[in-house]
């Protein structure tokens, strides 16, 4: 199985979305939590210094304000780096989803009425063409699963939402490109940032095939 001309990894929908980091900062660091054991300490040590004697009751206070601080500021840290994966996901989803509209795919197949058609034959496209556009149809197509495991996708729409361009590839050769699909976060256990990606192939479907004699 052929997987197109060009097939860039990045054509697969499982893609891992990049995690920002602020510069100079190491990534483990870059994605701050707050602490619940300090925010849980700053209330205990708060709460037993009203019982001590000074000096204690004056220390345990400092200590109980600096933890406070130090959970404030992981608040904070933490709002502005969800801020700014936000944008980064945004930004780069949108330059993925870009990428996959212009991306050819090696096309396989046609199947309508359980009949398999192949669309790199002239005669084979040339009957579908000739079909009623009310025709449920299931187009084939090739891509590598995580760029690197060839794979099948399939996509379903009716005949009129399959448009075939002639003269766009070479003889014996079919590609298919969806206009209209999407990257997706795809949702995760445990809520937001999302880690990877999903895609939709929505919208009309463009077959480029050899000239239709």
């Amino acid at each position: 199985m052929s997987v197109g001309n060009d097939e860039p990894t990045a054509a697969y929908p499982d893609l891992p979305i990049p995690a920002f980091h602020f510069r100079n900062v190491p990534a483990r660091l870059s994605q701050p939590r707050v602490p619940a054991a300090a925010v849980t300490a700053s209330t205990v040590v708060a709460v037993a210094s009203l019982g001590m004697a000074s000096p204690w009751q004056q220390v345990c206070a400092n200590a109980a304000a600096v933890l406070g601080i130090l959970a404030g500021a992981s608040v904070l840290a933490r709002s502005a780096a969800d801020r700014r994966q936000h944008s980064l996901e945004r930004s780069w989803l949108a330059t993925q989803t870009e990428a996959l509209r212009q991306h050819a795919f090696e096309a396989l197949r046609c199947t309508v009425r359980g009949r398999h058609y192949d669309l790199a034959s002239a005669a084979d496209v040339r009957d579908l063409r000739d079909q009623s556009g009310d025709e449920p149809a299931a187009v084939s197509f090739a891509y590598l699963a995580g760029g690197r495991v060839p794979s099948i996708g399939e996509v379903h729409r009716r005949l009129r939402d399959v448009t075939f361009v002639t003269g766009a590839a070479a003889q014996g050769r079919a590609f298919v490109r969806f206009p209209q699909a999407r990257y997706l976060p795809r949702p995760r256990r445990g809520g937001w940032p999302a880690r990877r990606t999903s895609w939709a192939l929505d919208g009309p479907v463009l077959v480029s095939v050899a000239h239709v004699a």
